[in-house]
């Protein structure tokens, strides 16, 4: 007499068990459809930043409102910086001024 609620219970449990697999198996494929997109998105982004980089130069602030970032400015030469160290020297000595004797 207890039999039938219990098969209709198992009935139930195996139709739920069978539904989650389905939804497992969906949620799989569209994982993969996701990163699959999202790597085409990516390289899409690639050649956008690319083009933009060409049209505006790689270190133009234009490219913060497209959403690149630009490159950093950075001094190329050598000599530059050494001349900048060199007046930053002469300017630290001048302020000290000479030294006294005492």
């Amino acid at each position: 007499m207890e039999s039938q609620p219990l098969r209709s219970v198992a009935q139930e449990v195996t139709g739920l068990v069978t539904q989650q697999r389905h939804h497992m198996a969906q949620a799989q494929a569209i994982t993969a459809r996701l990163r699959a997109l999202a790597k085409r998105a990516d390289h899409l982004r690639g050649r956008i930043g690319a083009s933009l980089r060409g049209k505006h130069g790689f270190d133009s602030t234009e490219l913060i409102r497209y959403g690149f970032k630009p490159r950093k400015l950075t001094k190329k030469d050598h000599t530059d910086r050494e001349l900048e160290d060199e007046r930053k020297a002469r300017a630290g000595e001048e302020t000290e001024g000479p030294a006294q004797e005492g």
